[in-house]
């Protein structure tokens, strides 16, 4: 994957340097302290990513502009979004750890209706969704916290990350939990489960392969 926060920290400096904008400036008026930038810059960060459109904004420019690698407008057809490093499981489950985010493009098509900005993306890893074209190595795109009837969902269940067909039942407030591979069992539980968290409703997803 390119090494985004380089090319992002690079249009950085470069729209600052053509608009005569100081750094230091930049980051005060995003609420961040005079050195701050320098100081994740080093570290080999950039600002953070919910603050990346303000960026744009405060340089005039778009944000499609800030992480083109040519400085300039990229493919239409093109959006970038969140990858966390956490890998879904599609079998026993990913150890619950927090997530480091990088960014990955990803088909405009795939976004359908959706604001980018409430879109993730994460690895699969396991094949217990292989009914669901879903295989290890392809890249999920959920919408985060975002609960609309059945389908396919990331969980975050006893711990673990996961990537499963969920069924509600309101009558009797349950959630079946299915996989798409006869190897694995479906099993269901309570709603208000605490152990159940859903991170979100996947809205496709792109093939490794």
């Amino acid at each position: 994957m390119e090494n985004y926060i380089n090319i992002i920290n690079d249009n950085i400096e470069k729209y600052c340097r053509d608009k005569k904008i100081k750094l230091t400036d930049l980051s005060t008026e995003l609420g961040f302290s005079s050195s701050y930038y320098y100081a994740i810059r080093r570290n080999g960060g950039t600002f953070p990513l919910k603050d990346l459109q303000r960026v744009a904004e405060k340089l005039g420019i778009d944000f499609i502009d800030l992480v083109s690698k040519e400085n300039a407008i990229m493919s239409k057809e093109i959006v970038m979004i969140p990858l966390i490093s956490q890998k879904l499981s599609a079998g026993y489950g990913e150890p619950g750890i927090d997530s480091e985010i990088s960014i990955i493009s990803i088909p405009k098509y795939i976004l359908k209706n959706n604001n980018p900005n409430n879109i993730y993306a994460a690895k699969v890893k396991g094949d217990s969704m292989i009914g669901a074209n879903l295989y290890e190595g392809d890249v999920v795109c959920f919408r985060k916290d975002y609960i609309e009837g059945d389908g396919i969902y990331v969980i975050y269940y006893m711990n673990d990350y996961y990537v499963k067909r969920l069924q509600f039942n309101p009558f009797e407030n349950k959630v079946n939990i299915i996989s798409e591979n006869p190897k694995y069992k479906n099993f269901e539980i309570d709603a208000s489960n605490e152990n159940l968290i859903i991170k979100g409703k996947v809205i496709g997803w792109i093939h490794a392969e």
